[in-house]
């Protein structure tokens, strides 16, 4: 709809959201990854980069994510902590990429 509708640089944002669910999919069916602290480290990079990194103080809130999934045992650290990399770091190199272009 965004396409048709003329909002290149909305499809491309997209395009990069679409890309880490699509990695964290695949990464889901051999290793259970955690899609909590992913999705958060997603939003909060998103909104830094769209904001010029003045909330950065949002990675607190992440830290706690990643803390309750694993004292919970939903998730071991390893698993917490790749979540939030692969989003945190699809969505920046994602985004950049996007706005460079």
């Amino acid at each position: 709809m965004a396409h048709e509708l003329g909002k290149n640089e909305l499809v491309q944002v997209l395009a990069v959201f679409y890309g880490v669910a699509i990695v964290f999919f695949l990464i889901t069916l051999k290793w259970k990854i955690s899609l909590h602290t992913g999705v958060n480290a997603v939003l909060i990079t998103a909104i830094n980069m769209f904001f010029e990194w003045k909330y950065i103080w949002l990675y607190a809130i992440l830290c706690l994510v990643a803390w309750a999934r694993v004292e919970q045992k939903h998730h071991t650290w390893a698993q917490a902590m790749m979540g939030a990399i692969v989003g945190g770091g699809m969505v920046a190199i994602g985004l950049a990429w996007v706005v460079v272009k």
